[in-house]
């Protein structure tokens, strides 16, 4: 299957390669490409090449803009984005255009906003795919690798994410209710005010992941590796979390009403401000740990 992601590392919300926005018809090209992969626009800047602007679009700026693609100088993922129909674009007197072709799977574009409910896109190949807001609810991502992708608000409702890779993605609002996560890594995702209430969480990898102010009411993560994760504010009453690793993670204002921390490892995590009423933290690991009575923290 084409790999249907973004350049390499990635884009970052509002910078350009270069650190400035390129302009003139350099600019229209790269516009319309940031846009397509991050779904923000960026900040306008300096030109990082100045070519007249696309004055008629000369012969000179055509073939500027040929070596610059490229090269990988505006960041494109080379010319092989040209050859597999996604981005094509031409210059004329009236000015450039360029016409965005998005990769379907399944009949699934992945493109933001996308309405592809119960789509078969297992071992979908799409890092930084640009799928926020879409409607993935039923849809089948086994094995998907999803690195860095964009699923901000999207509907991921009883999604089978079994083996998929979402490390570093984006996931801020998203909801997962009924959605499976076995052997789902996750690490240094963004899982802010998402929805997993009552998902069972068992055997993912959640590092360094930051699930501030989500909701996990009765969530079963017995065993799961938040090692250095960020709860900040979370809803996890009623959840299972024994056994799981949260060592180094920061639960501060996290609500932990009849949460099973039995056996948990909280080693150096911090707790304060948290509410603790009828948590179970028979045999959990509490060295150093802050915030919880009696710890010092």
């Amino acid at each position: 299957m084409a790999n249907v992601g973004g350049p390499p590392g990635g884009w970052a919300p509002g910078a350009w390669p270069g650190g400035s926005q390129p302009s003139g018809c350099l600019g229209r090209f790269a516009t319309q490409r940031a846009l397509r992969q991050r779904g923000a626009a960026p900040t306008p800047g300096t030109a990082a090449a100045s070519v007249g602007g696309c004055v008629g679009c000369s012969l000179g700026t055509v073939v500027f803009l040929v070596l610059a693609v490229g090269a990988g100088f505006l960041g494109f993922r080379t010319g092989a984005d040209f050859a597999e129909g996604r981005t094509s674009g031409s210059c004329d007197d009236e000015g450039c255009t360029v016409v965005d072709a998005y990769e379907t799977v399944d009949g699934c574009p992945i493109k933001p906003s996308a309405v592809c409910p119960g789509a078969d896109l297992s071992d979908l190949d799409a890092p930084s795919a640009p799928l926020y807001g879409a409607d993935l609810s039923g849809a089948d991502l086994s094995d998907a690798e999803l690195v860095s992708a964009i699923l901000i608000t999207a509907d991921l409702r009883d999604t089978d994410l079994t083996g998929a890779d979402l490390s570093s993605a984006d996931l801020t609002l998203a909801r997962f209710t009924g959605a499976t996560f076995t052997d789902t890594e996750m690490p240094n995702a963004s899982v802010r005010s998402a929805d997993l209430s009552g998902v069972d969480l068992k055997g993912a990898t959640m590092t360094n992941s930051d699930l501030s102010w989500a909701t996990l009411t009765t969530a079963d993560l017995a065993g799961v590796d938040l090692a250095n994760a960020i709860l900040v504010g979370a809803d996890l009453s009623g959840a299972n979390l024994s056994g799981a690793d949260l060592s180094n993670a920061v639960l501060a204002g996290a609500n932990l009403t009849g949460t099973n921390l039995s056996g948990a490892v909280l080693t150096n995590a911090t707790l304060v401000g948290a509410t603790i009423d009828g948590a179970d933290l028979t045999g959990a690991a509490l060295t150093n740990t802050m915030g919880l009575p009696g710890s010092g923290g």
